[in-house]
């Protein structure tokens, strides 16, 4: 884990991203921003709301060149990956005592990629970058439940302009990843939902999967698409064989995490209810968080 393994990656990642980049419709990504700037110079107020959502956005991520100074980003964001980098490989830095450390590590990785190849400021503004995809993800909900141009983007500037959601898209914090994640999900299952293709099915549980690695509060994200799930598969809009394939891919994609916290400390779910996996013995670093 140093510098040029992290830069190797993203060298294959790039050479691997070729095909999906040549298939984009980019002539209609052009036509499409062409008739949207046209309307501009018409409708006033479509151009204050654009205007508007691509300057809070843009705030937003340019406050990740500003120092860290968070605390949940020096305990553990931040210091664990700088841990690792200086150590020169990934694994456990039992001497930190923070149960942080064993916390679902998907968002984490790209603070990783950021400093070894960058620096702090990088991942801050990298896992900013979740906010607009979260921002762009509710906007595209918006459209798809009929409603205007105008309400889509009045959503998204909603959502940028949460104050939780400005300081956290300035750290390396997880939880705007998490939202993103999130509305991506509504996005896939209500396409999943209407035409039953299986591709959409496995996007919608690597989606989920996603989630959970990124914060264990992923699985209240999960089992909020549990009673949709169930009304669809009673109404037939979706058979069971095509319905079973999103929670196999979600349950393959956290299967590693899964087993190596029950490898670690006996519950696969640490540090969460671990009273239930390990009843009446003592919790790790107890005597640290106390302290």
């Amino acid at each position: 884990f140093d510098a040029i393994s992290m830069w190797a990656f993203l060298g294959l990642c790039a050479i691997a991203s070729i095909f999906g980049w040549l298939r984009m419709p980019w002539v209609k990504f052009r036509n499409m921003m062409r008739q949207e700037l046209t309307i501009v110079k018409y409708d006033r107020w479509l151009l204050v709301l654009w205007s508007t959502a691509i300057l809070v956005g843009l705030s937003s991520i340019i406050q990740g060149l500003a120092p860290p100074n968070d605390y949940d980003s020096l305990l553990y964001h931040l210091s664990l990956p700088q841990y690792e980098l200086e150590y020169g490989r990934l694994g456990v830095p039992w001497d930190r005592k923070v149960l942080n450390m064993f916390f679902p590590k998907m968002a984490g990785d790209f603070t990783r990629l950021s400093l070894a190849t960058m620096g702090p400021e990088a991942a801050q503004m990298m896992l900013g970058m979740f906010g607009l995809i979260a921002a762009g993800a509710t906007a595209a909900i918006v459209c798809r439940l009929g409603l205007s141009k105008y309400a889509a983007l009045v959503s998204c500037i909603f959502f940028l302009s949460i104050r939780a959601v400005i300081w956290e898209m300035a750290t390396v914090e997880v939880d705007v990843a998490l939202a993103a994640f999130c509305c991506l999900g509504v996005l896939a299952y209500v396409n999943w939902r209407e035409n039953g293709n299986v591709g959409l099915g496995i996007l919608f549980g690597l989606i989920i999967g996603a989630s959970i690695l990124v914060k264990l509060y992923g699985f209240v994200v999960a089992a909020s698409f549990a009673p949709l799930m169930f009304y669809d598969l009673y109404k037939n809009h979706i058979r069971f064989v095509p319905m079973s394939i999103a929670p196999m891919v979600a349950l393959l994609v956290i299967i590693p995490h899964l087993t190596n916290m029950y490898v670690l400390t006996e519950n696969p779910l640490f540090p969460a209810v671990n009273q239930i996996f390990n009843p009446g013995k003592p919790i790790y670093f107890a005597e640290a968080s106390t302290a």
